[in-house]
């Protein structure tokens, strides 16, 4: 029988290939964040709860943002190799 997906083909898309992308668009997203005066260290394991510094609403726009910075990030990466895939598929 002929699959289009193996274990081989998942392993390195999940396993390899996926925590890399996710890997970088939480970098991203984490980097937009400090650019914008919120820190790493003040969003590890505080759980919601804000330092008085940052003011609620600024907090929640930024986070929204930050949000789709990292699906823009992971689906930027998705796009590069579609054309492979496609090539692969079709030989």
């Amino acid at each position: 029988m002929d699959r289009l997906v193996d274990w081989k083909l998942i392993v390195q898309s999940y396993g390899f290939v996926g925590i890399i992308e996710t890997a970088t668009s939480f970098a991203m997203s984490y980097w937009y964040l400090e650019r914008s005066g919120i820190s790493f260290t003040q969003l590890w394991f505080s759980f919601g709860n804000l330092a008085e510094t940052i003011d609620p609403e600024y907090y929640a726009q930024k986070l929204n943002q930050a949000s789709s910075i990292y699906f823009v990030t992971l689906v930027v990466m998705y796009v590069p190799p579609i054309p492979t895939f496609r090539d692969i598929v079709t030989d």
